[in-house]
Protein backbone atom coordinates (compact mmCIF):
# COMPACT_ATOMS: atom_id res chain seq x y z
CA UNK A 1 0.00 0.00 0.00
CA UNK A 2 2.89 2.14 0.85
CA UNK A 3 4.33 1.88 -2.64
CA UNK A 4 1.27 2.85 -4.26
CA UNK A 5 0.83 5.93 -2.04
CA UNK A 6 3.91 7.03 -2.78
CA UNK A 7 3.36 6.54 -6.89
CA UNK A 8 0.45 8.97 -6.40
CA UNK A 9 1.65 11.27 -4.14
CA UNK A 10 5.10 11.19 -6.89
CA UNK A 11 2.17 12.08 -9.85
CA UNK A 12 0.27 15.08 -7.89
CA UNK A 13 3.90 16.22 -7.32
CA UNK A 14 5.09 16.26 -10.61
CA UNK A 15 1.30 17.68 -12.20
CA UNK A 16 1.79 20.40 -9.69
CA UNK A 17 5.27 21.37 -10.66
CA UNK A 18 4.22 20.71 -14.49
CA UNK A 19 1.33 23.27 -14.05
CA UNK A 20 3.02 25.54 -12.53
CA UNK A 21 5.99 25.51 -14.99
CA UNK A 22 3.39 26.05 -17.91
CA UNK A 23 1.99 28.48 -15.69
CA UNK A 24 4.98 30.56 -15.75
CA UNK A 25 5.87 30.15 -19.20
CA UNK A 26 2.56 31.47 -19.99
CA UNK A 27 2.85 34.17 -17.98
CA UNK A 28 6.27 35.44 -19.49
CA UNK A 29 4.55 34.76 -23.22
CA UNK A 30 1.98 36.91 -22.03
CA UNK A 31 4.11 39.98 -20.95
CA UNK A 32 6.25 39.52 -23.75
CA UNK A 33 3.41 40.45 -26.49
CA UNK A 34 2.65 43.02 -23.82
CA UNK A 35 5.66 44.31 -24.10
CA UNK A 36 5.72 44.05 -27.60
CA UNK A 37 2.56 45.54 -28.34
CA UNK A 38 3.43 49.01 -26.16
CA UNK A 39 6.35 48.85 -28.27
CA UNK A 40 5.13 49.37 -31.73
CA UNK A 41 2.34 51.01 -30.22
CA UNK A 42 5.18 53.92 -29.17
CA UNK A 43 6.96 53.51 -32.58
CA UNK A 44 3.46 54.40 -34.65
CA UNK A 45 2.42 57.32 -32.28
CA UNK A 46 6.09 58.72 -33.10
CA UNK A 47 5.69 57.94 -36.88
CA UNK A 48 1.77 59.32 -36.43
CA UNK A 49 2.93 62.54 -35.19
CA UNK A 50 5.80 63.20 -37.38
CA UNK A 51 3.52 62.73 -40.22
CA UNK A 52 0.94 65.41 -39.04
CA UNK A 53 3.47 67.67 -38.04
CA UNK A 54 5.11 67.00 -41.66
CA UNK A 55 1.83 67.93 -43.27
CA UNK A 56 0.81 70.44 -40.86
CA UNK A 57 4.07 72.72 -41.32
CA UNK A 58 3.81 72.31 -45.69
CA UNK A 59 0.49 73.16 -45.78
CA UNK A 60 1.01 76.12 -43.70
CA UNK A 61 3.46 76.81 -46.07
CA UNK A 62 1.15 76.33 -48.94
CA UNK A 63 -1.54 78.29 -47.19
CA UNK A 64 1.55 81.05 -47.05
CA UNK A 65 2.05 81.18 -50.34
CA UNK A 66 -1.35 81.30 -51.76
CA UNK A 67 -2.35 84.22 -49.60
CA UNK A 68 1.01 85.68 -51.56
CA UNK A 69 3.51 85.42 -48.39
CA UNK A 70 6.72 84.05 -48.34
CA UNK A 71 7.84 82.33 -45.52
CA UNK A 72 11.32 82.82 -44.84
CA UNK A 73 14.23 80.66 -43.07
CA UNK A 74 13.59 81.68 -39.92
CA UNK A 75 10.23 80.19 -40.40
CA UNK A 76 12.62 76.70 -40.13
CA UNK A 77 13.80 77.69 -36.34
CA UNK A 78 10.79 78.92 -34.43
CA UNK A 79 8.91 76.22 -32.46
CA UNK A 80 7.19 74.25 -35.13
CA UNK A 81 4.13 73.57 -32.53
CA UNK A 82 3.58 76.67 -31.67
CA UNK A 83 3.41 77.47 -35.68
CA UNK A 84 0.50 75.10 -36.65
CA UNK A 85 -3.51 75.43 -35.71
CA UNK A 86 -3.28 71.84 -33.72
CA UNK A 87 -0.74 70.93 -30.92
CA UNK A 88 0.08 67.14 -30.11
CA UNK A 89 -1.27 65.81 -26.82
CA UNK A 90 2.18 64.91 -25.83
CA UNK A 91 3.77 68.00 -26.44
CA UNK A 92 5.42 69.02 -23.57
CA UNK A 93 7.16 72.58 -24.85
CA UNK A 94 10.46 73.70 -24.76
CA UNK A 95 13.11 72.39 -23.52
CA UNK A 96 15.82 74.04 -21.92
CA UNK A 97 18.45 70.69 -21.69
CA UNK A 98 17.92 67.62 -23.39
CA UNK A 99 18.65 65.91 -20.16
CA UNK A 100 15.26 67.54 -19.14
CA UNK A 101 13.40 65.42 -21.56
CA UNK A 102 10.78 63.39 -19.70
CA UNK A 103 9.83 59.75 -21.24
CA UNK A 104 6.97 60.31 -23.84
CA UNK A 105 6.90 63.75 -24.55
CA UNK A 106 6.98 66.03 -27.56
CA UNK A 107 9.55 69.04 -27.23
CA UNK A 108 10.91 71.89 -29.04
CA UNK A 109 14.66 72.23 -28.56
CA UNK A 110 15.46 76.30 -29.05
CA UNK A 111 19.12 76.04 -28.36
CA UNK A 112 19.49 73.70 -31.88
CA UNK A 113 16.38 74.52 -33.63
CA UNK A 114 15.38 70.73 -32.52
CA UNK A 115 12.21 68.65 -32.48
CA UNK A 116 13.07 65.99 -30.06
CA UNK A 117 11.14 63.53 -28.58
CA UNK A 118 11.96 61.05 -25.85
CA UNK A 119 10.10 57.23 -26.23
CA UNK A 120 11.58 53.78 -25.50
CA UNK A 121 14.78 52.14 -25.88
CA UNK A 122 14.57 51.78 -30.48
CA UNK A 123 16.94 51.60 -32.77
CA UNK A 124 18.23 55.38 -33.65
CA UNK A 125 17.86 56.41 -30.09
CA UNK A 126 20.36 57.70 -27.44
CA UNK A 127 18.91 56.78 -24.27
CA UNK A 128 15.43 56.52 -25.60
CA UNK A 129 15.52 60.29 -27.56
CA UNK A 130 15.44 61.04 -31.07
CA UNK A 131 15.49 64.48 -32.67
CA UNK A 132 15.09 66.14 -36.17
CA UNK A 133 15.65 69.07 -37.51
CA UNK A 134 13.60 71.21 -40.20
CA UNK A 135 15.02 71.53 -43.24
CA UNK A 136 13.98 73.48 -46.27
CA UNK A 137 13.30 71.43 -49.42
CA UNK A 138 15.96 72.08 -52.19
CA UNK A 139 14.63 74.27 -54.84
CA UNK A 140 15.58 71.27 -57.55
CA UNK A 141 13.31 69.58 -55.34
CA UNK A 142 10.81 71.38 -54.87
CA UNK A 143 9.18 70.91 -58.65
CA UNK A 144 8.70 67.07 -57.47
CA UNK A 145 7.74 67.65 -54.08
CA UNK A 146 4.23 67.02 -53.21
CA UNK A 147 2.26 67.36 -49.95
CA UNK A 148 0.34 64.00 -48.09
CA UNK A 149 -2.58 64.92 -50.69
CA UNK A 150 -0.49 64.30 -53.30
CA UNK A 151 -0.98 67.74 -54.48
CA UNK A 152 1.74 69.40 -56.09
CA UNK A 153 3.97 71.84 -54.11
CA UNK A 154 4.13 75.12 -55.44
CA UNK A 155 7.45 76.70 -55.91
CA UNK A 156 8.15 80.31 -54.70
CA UNK A 157 10.96 82.89 -53.54
CA UNK A 158 10.28 82.07 -50.13
CA UNK A 159 10.14 78.97 -47.93
CA UNK A 160 7.37 76.16 -49.69
CA UNK A 161 8.23 73.07 -48.04
CA UNK A 162 9.74 71.06 -45.82
CA UNK A 163 10.75 68.26 -44.42
CA UNK A 164 11.57 66.48 -40.84
CA UNK A 165 15.44 65.46 -40.82
CA UNK A 166 16.36 63.18 -38.43
CA UNK A 167 19.42 63.90 -36.05
CA UNK A 168 22.47 61.49 -36.34
CA UNK A 169 22.77 59.91 -32.92
CA UNK A 170 26.60 60.59 -32.03
CA UNK A 171 25.80 64.35 -33.00
CA UNK A 172 22.98 63.82 -30.23
CA UNK A 173 25.68 61.80 -27.72
CA UNK A 174 27.71 64.99 -28.48
CA UNK A 175 25.00 67.18 -26.64
CA UNK A 176 23.77 65.08 -24.08
CA UNK A 177 27.43 64.78 -22.93
CA UNK A 178 28.35 68.18 -23.14
CA UNK A 179 25.24 68.17 -21.04
CA UNK A 180 26.37 66.07 -18.46
CA UNK A 181 29.91 67.93 -18.54
CA UNK A 182 28.62 71.48 -16.88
Amino acid sequence: MTADYDSIHTVRLSRRWGWGLASLIGVLVVAMLGWRMLDVAGQRSEAATLENLHAGLNRLALEETAQGRTLHRHWLQANPFAQLRWQAEDYCGELELLSQARAGCWYFWPAQHWVVHRGGEQAGAVDGMRAWRLRAIPERSQQAARTNDGQPAVSSDGLLAVELEQISISQLQVYLQAEQEE
